[in-house]
């Protein structure tokens, strides 16, 4: 769990909101988010969805996401279904992660690469 100025929040998997989050601590999404999220870490558990962007220092990633991912650190598990425009430093994919690739995207191609378009 990442330590920041707020606290952590959780989403419930019965929770569907439409519009915009935004938290100074984590926040964590078992439910729906139809629009933006943006925190200091963001995780989308393997019941959530979130249609829209999702912007933080770090997003781990084992639900579904349509949109845009903008984030320093971006991790994938095996459970994620992404389909974005992902900008980001530092990027793991766990084997089974599926990743579509919409737009302009920019992510490092190895570890320690600076970002690079792809």
């Amino acid at each position: 769990m990442v330590s920041r100025g707020g606290g952590l929040s959780i989403l419930a998997a019965d929770f569907q909101i439409t519009g915009s989050l935004r938290s100074t601590g984590e926040i964590h999404i078992d439910g729906i988010v139809n629009g933006e999220v943006v925190a200091a870490a963001i995780m989308v558990g393997q019941s959530g969805t979130v249609i829209g962007d999702l912007i933080a220092d770090q997003i781990t990633i084992a639900g579904t996401v349509h949109g845009t991912v903008t984030a320093t650190a971006v991790l994938l598990t095996k459970t994620a279904r992404v389909h974005a425009d992902l900008r980001c430093h530092e990027f793991t994919r766990a084997p089974g992660a599926v990743l579509e690739l919409q737009g302009q995207s920019a992510m490092p191609s190895q570890p320690g690469d600076t970002t690079e378009s792809v």
